[in-house]
């Protein structure tokens, strides 16, 4: 199954991308500081709505649009250069007015340059074109590569906290020169088609649609940094950034299932073939659960240690943070199905931007009332409340559509989670040593989790075994 092969390439860049930071945040939180990272934060956060602005709703649209021509070899190429003229007349504008926002603001003027590198990297990224051909072996490839490259310059170039400047160069660089290297793969993809030929009309309505639940999810995303950054210290931003950037590293191997399975969906949608799109989703819904319910636990059942380990003393009390935040795995992983992939492949957008301002207003709400005295814990709990009101008001927007239980044998994950959690906390009341305890607490709770896994045996369980015992068969 091409799904499983996919999700198998965005799983092995996922868990790099978990070994990259376990390495590089507790090195740049030294070197830099809380406030140096917040100073990263804050500026990186101001960037991506300008990035957002040039990108409209293209990076969704692009690899919904492609994925329902790409059997075409003219059709694909005629739609991939009309939305390639539109994203690039987008970031011209989008450049302008960042330009024009910097020249006025006046503080962190040189970040600020360096940050704008990302907006050329978002200008020059087709990585959306090869999400819609299911072709994910390309992107996750290039970005390995870009990954390793800043790692290493990381290490070579950072070395005390007026380096932060030189930080922001290192991450912007490479992803714009990551980008870059996705245009060599393009020849085969696709052929010239005469300016004559193209015809923008088509993709303006849609693509500002869908620009409104990135626009709403980036202000979501961003906003309590700003908050952070306006009502309370950057270094109450730098201890939300750290925590954050954890989660998120996490949600993306939660997350990875809904990018694969994005494209096969909008297919089947053009189809109408909708049923199997129904069943594509309760299977994607089913390994979020199976995956997400553990890992917040572990998150949560190992944070003080961790926090020790990997921010050091100078973000004394960012375990409570860092737990707090990972209680939003769960509801990040049903909202990346239902909002970011099923709405918009079934074309019901409305819907998820909705959801998405009734989620943000009640966090602004409680980020106002919470920040000023809680700091960055007050931004977690106004954050995790916040993702949870999207992701279940999403769910009961779909549930008669959708004809199915995504919640089919969620006990069985919660029971077993459940299980791994107190196995976890016993061993690691026995041993000593932040490392050592935590290092045998992550080992217990896997090993408990999958022998359960095994034994109870849900559908995403039973279909890889039945996959593995076929190929064996097949090779003997």
């Amino acid at each position: 199954m091409k799904i499983l092969k996919n999700y198998a390439y965005s799983m092995t860049y996922q868990i790099l991308l978990m070994l990259i930071p376990l390495v590089t945040v507790p090195y740049v939180s030294r070197t830099l500081g809380a406030e140096g990272i917040g100073t990263y934060a804050y500026t990186y956060s101001v960037v991506q709505y300008f990035i957002l602005i040039g990108n409209l709703g293209i990076s969704v649209y692009g690899a919904r649009s492609i994925a329902h021509v790409r059997e075409s070899d003219q059709d694909r190429s005629k739609v991939f250069f009309e939305l390639m003229i539109i994203k690039l007349l987008m970031f011209v504008v989008s450049a302008l007015l960042y330009g024009l926002f910097v020249f006025l603001y006046g503080e962190y003027t040189f970040i600020f340059v360096l940050q704008g590198i990302f907006i050329l990297a978002a200008a020059v990224d087709i990585s959306w074109f090869f999400i819609g051909l299911e072709d994910f072996k390309k992107t996750i490839s290039r970005n390995i590569v870009v990954k390793l490259v800043a790692l290493i310059s990381v290490f070579i170039l950072i070395q005390t906290p007026d380096d932060i400047a030189l930080y922001v160069a290192i991450n912007a660089v490479s992803t714009f020169l990551g980008n870059l290297t996705l245009w060599t793969y393009l020849r085969k993809k696709i052929h010239k088609v005469a300016f004559k030929n193209l015809d923008l009309k088509p993709h303006v309505r849609p693509v500002f649609f869908l620009f409104l639940p990135q626009l709403l999810t980036q202000v979501f995303v961003n906003m309590n940094k700003l908050f952070l950054g306006n009502f309370s210290t950057l270094t109450q931003t730098g201890y939300f950034e750290n925590s954050d950037k954890v989660v998120r590293m996490l949600s993306a191997c939660v997350t990875a299932i809904g990018s694969v399975i994005f494209p096969r969906i909008s297919n089947e949608f053009h189809k109408g073939k909708s049923d199997v799109a129904n069943k594509y989703t309760l299977f994607s819904f089913q390994i979020i659960n199976m995956i997400s319910i553990p890992l917040l636990l572990g998150m949560i059942l190992i944070s003080k240690n961790f926090s020790v380990l990997f921010f050091g003393k100078n973000f004394d009390g960012i375990e409570y943070v860092l737990g707090a935040l990972s209680v939003g795995l769960l509801f990040m992983g049903w909202g990346s199905i239902i909002g970011q992939q099923y709405m918009i492949a079934s074309n019901q957008v409305a819907k998820s931007i909705a959801s998405l301002i009734v989620g943000i207003l009640v966090s602004i709400i409680l980020s106002i009332l919470l920040i000023p005295t809680y700091g960055a814990f007050g931004a977690a709990i106004s954050s995790v409340i916040g993702e949870g009101i999207i992701a279940i008001s999403q769910i009961m927007m779909i549930r008669k559509r959708l004809r199915i239980n995504v919640f089919k044998e969620t006990a069985s994950y919660l029971l077993a989670a459940g299980i791994m959690f107190a196995a976890g906390f016993g061993i690691g009341k026995l041993v000593h040593g932040s490392l050592y305890s935590m290092c045998v607490q992550i080992a217990t709770g896997i090993i408990v989790y999958v022998i359960l896994m095994l034994i109870i045996k849900p559908a995403p369980v039973r279909i890889l075994m039945d996959r593995i015992k076929k190929r064996y068969q097949t090779n003997h």
